[in-house]
């Protein structure tokens, strides 16, 4: 979906409404996603896919990842350049700890996850059982301690992860 605003998203209502084939959206620049965007992912449960490639601070990706948790069938996630701070992290962390979510591929590329960002996604990645791809390429402010927390909680046999992308870090 190309750089809109929130009268954009709104008119996206009666198709998203009217069509159980829709599965999959893609934003790409923030236009008036946030806000109209969120009140469009509530109107419908059908996603198995999302992708945004976007610079949504901190307070939108919690809002956004709220939104889709709505979703009972979303299988993957992909936030590209999003400021996943403490409260996306929150919301992000909610979606992988509940027992109905269907998640099994995350992208989190270059969302400006830190230490303590990778110590939180650790213990949700721990409890979690439904995720087989994680990506956290290109989030330079991880370093070897938060990295060394991810990687210990990979290695439990609780982990159910297949494929992890590192690419950029």
């Amino acid at each position: 979906l190309p750089f809109g605003g929130e009268v954009l998203y709104n008119m996206l209502i009666p198709f998203i409404e009217q069509n159980s084939n829709f599965r999959c959206l893609e934003i790409d620049g923030v236009g008036g996603f946030v806000g109209g965007g969120n009140t469009v992912l509530s109107r419908f449960n059908t996603l198995t896919e999302f992708r945004c490639n976007s610079t949504l601070d901190d307070g939108n990706v919690e809002f956004l990842i709220k939104a889709l948790a709505g979703h009972p069938n979303l299988t993957k996630i992909d936030l590209l350049w999003t400021e996943v701070r403490a409260r996306g992290l929150a919301a992000l962390v909610a979606l992988l700890n509940n027992t109905n979510s269907s998640l099994a591929e995350l992208r989190l590329w270059g969302c400006y996850l830190d230490d303590r960002a990778a110590d939180i996604l650790a213990a949700a990645l721990y409890r979690n059982v439904t995720l087989r791809k994680l990506n956290l390429g290109k989030n330079y402010d991880i370093t070897v301690a938060g990295w060394g927390a991810v990687f210990a909680q990979l290695q439990s046999t609780h982990s159910t992860l297949e494929r992890l992308g590192l690419g950029g870090i």
